[in-house]
């Protein structure tokens, strides 16, 4: 389904869309702002302290700069549907601006559950496909990294040459791909439609929440420095309104 967005990775960013009652016209406003003009230091991970002064000055010049995007309904339709991945697959739950439509959501959760269980049907063919058809003796991963012999590393070659191309050219596992790729991609389609609307419904409440708010969307990297894996994790819109979109 088109939500499903991301790569394994060690390093992570965030998108935060974040609503302050004005546009600060100082780094002064914005510590007052996220932290009532309280000084003290901020931490993540272990890593370098900030000063809530320092996240403050950060803040603003990314706003002064035009370092972030307008809060508007198209933008925080779009990063919030990044969330829903999340939410179906079990690693969070629905919360005040995210999956606020149940019926929506359950839609969106069984149009996953039905792509999921036509998909396993054909990985059950293919594998029979290959246990029956491809008779090809399995050599194991070797490398010179590895320390393996030649011999074994044209083993390898070979054995994966010929694995490449019987998923080229048999008729079945061919055929069968396609079909899975066939339901990938209708599947992505009846989602992707109810997965906009379950994002617009969501957007609108944060921005109805928060009318006459300035709101803007800004984001943090920890692969960048240290700097920005504190604004990151540091949770240093703790005390305004805001939504996490965490991106790995």
């Amino acid at each position: 389904m088109k939500m499903r967005n991301g790569f394994v990775s060690n390093s992570s960013s965030s998108s935060f869309i974040v609503a302050f009652p004005k546009k600060p016209q100082t780094t002064d406003e914005v510590l007052k702002i996220m932290f009532n003009n309280k000084e003290f230091q901020v931490t993540a991970y272990g890593k370098a302290v900030l000063t809530t002064k320092s996240v403050a000055n950060n803040v603003f010049d990314a706003i002064i700069c035009k370092a972030v995007a307008r809060g508007t309904l198209s933008n925080i339709a779009s990063l919030i549907r990044a969330k829903y991945f999340s939410i179906i697959h079990g690693y969070s739950e629905p919360d005040k601006y995210c999956g606020t439509n149940r019926s929506l959501l359950e839609k969106l959760q069984q149009l996953y559950n039905d792509e999921k269980a036509e998909t396993e049907q054909i990985n059950k063919k293919i594998s029979v496909v290959w246990k029956t058809q491809f008779k090809e003796p399995v050599a194991p991963y070797a490398s010179k990294d590895f320390g393996n012999s030649t011999e074994a590393i044209k083993a390898y070659e070979k054995y994966n040459e010929k694995r490449e191309t019987f998923m080229k050219e048999n008729k079945d596992y061919v055929a069968l791909t396609k079909e899975k790729l066939k339901i990938y991609h209708e599947y992505s389609k009846k989602a992707d439609i109810v997965a906009t609307k379950l994002a617009k419904i969501d957007a609108k409440k944060f921005l109805q929440d928060n009318k006459g708010k300035f709101i803007f969307i800004v984001s943090y990297s920890d692969n960048t420095n240290e700097i920005e894996s504190i604004m990151e994790h540091g949770n240093i819109f703790g005390n305004v309104p805001h939504i996490v979109i965490s991106q790995h």
